[in-house]
């Protein structure tokens, strides 16, 4: 891009913002330089402009006012975000970009392995549709759709709580197959022959005896009967019952959350709460759940991963300099928003 017309592009995006000039202008230098320098290849006038918006974000976040630093961390935003499926954003705010880094990160590592055939790389198809849930929910925070995101969250919660059981053994990710097979027996009937659903549903049905369950209680068995074969699941556990709160949640250990979740659910499904919910707290508390959430799921990836990360260490490195990056914004959001007393406070909402 000409350079009369980068300098007039910088100049109209920071009129209206307290920014220096020459710190964008430095900072975009310094960047062109590493592109030039590398095999990376831009399309001159999106990129360019992709790489202002990084920079512009990088110093209306306050973290630092190096201009090596601030370039360093524009470039490696601008380098991460290359996904063709990344989300259409505003890239101005680094509370989304910090967040989206670690996100494509994650995601170019573990799109190879997701096949989405479940009795090949179930683990791996289910951290790729979190990965895509993670993008959404940026684009909703972006196009200022805070109640959706919010119920957003309440899917990557769900989600969540699932992988984090079956990664605690084999035997309870092939029963969460089989259970697949039986949702589909129950809402495709059609793709099946009579005989086919009567053989089916008749070994459903001595698996549910042999847990005392009758035949009302066949749609929760279908949903939350591999809850069974969790490794800390008890057959004397009074709590315990085949529902989200008291058998998923419950057994994934992040019941702290229950209280949130309902209420989160109550908003999105109440028409009432619906119109008149407080936007603003809906985003603050959307942005630090779904940061927790992602925290929590690198974690679980690098646990699920470990083989391939003892491989290359050079990957879980820059997994866990990204992962630092989202654990400070992470802190600064709880401490905003007060996430301990929301979490324990019915009435937040």
């Amino acid at each position: 891009m000409d350079n009369n017309v980068i300098n007039n592009y910088i100049s109209y995006r920071i009129k209206d913002e307290k920014i220096d000039f020459k710190q964008v202008i430095d900072s975009f230098n310094i960047i062109k330089s590493k592109i030039i320098n590398s095999d990376d290849i831009l399309e001159e006038l999106s990129s360019d402009i992709e790489i202002i918006e990084y920079i512009i974000g990088e110093i209306k976040s306050n973290e630092s006012d190096n201009i090596e630093t601030i370039a360093n961390n524009a470039y490696e935003s601008f380098i991460l975000n290359n996904d063709e499926d990344k989300p259409d954003i505003s890239i101005y705010d680094t509370t989304l970009t910090k967040f989206l880094n670690l996100v494509s990160f994650l995601k170019k590592i573990n799109t190879p392995i997701a096949y989405y055939k479940p009795e090949v790389s179930l683990i791996n198809d289910l951290f790729q549709t979190v990965f895509k849930q993670l993008y959404a929910f940026a684009t909703l925070i972006s196009s200022k759709l805070y109640l959706q995101a919010l119920a957003s969250w309440r899917s990557l919660h769900e989600s969540e709580c699932i992988i984090k059981l079956l990664i605690q053994n084999e035997k309870i990710k092939k029963e969460y197959i089989k259970h697949i097979k039986y949702n589909n027996y129950l809402r495709n009937s059609s793709a099946y022959s009579k005989s086919e659903l009567d053989k089916h549903f008749e070994f459903l049905k001595n698996e549910m005896h042999t847990h005392d369950l009758k035949s009302k209680d066949m749609k929760k068995f279908i949903e939350y009967g591999y809850l069974y074969f969790a490794s800390n699941y008890k057959k004397d556990d009074v709590n315990f019952k085949l529902n989200f709160r008291d058998g998923l949640e419950y057994l994934s250990g992040l019941s702290k959350y229950s209280k949130v979740y309902e209420g989160a659910s109550q908003v999105v499904h109440s028409s009432s709460s619906y119109f008149y919910v407080n936007e603003n707290f809906c985003k603050d508390l959307s942005l630090t759940l779904t940061y927790h959430t992602l925290i929590r799921i690198t974690s679980l990836y690098k646990t699920y991963m470990n083989d391939y990360f003892k491989n290359n260490s050079k990957m879980l490195n820059k997994v866990d300099e990204l992962l630092n990056n989202v654990t400070k914004i992470s802190n600064k959001l709880d401490k905003e928003i007060n996430i301990d007393g929301v979490l324990n406070d019915e009435t937040s909402f």
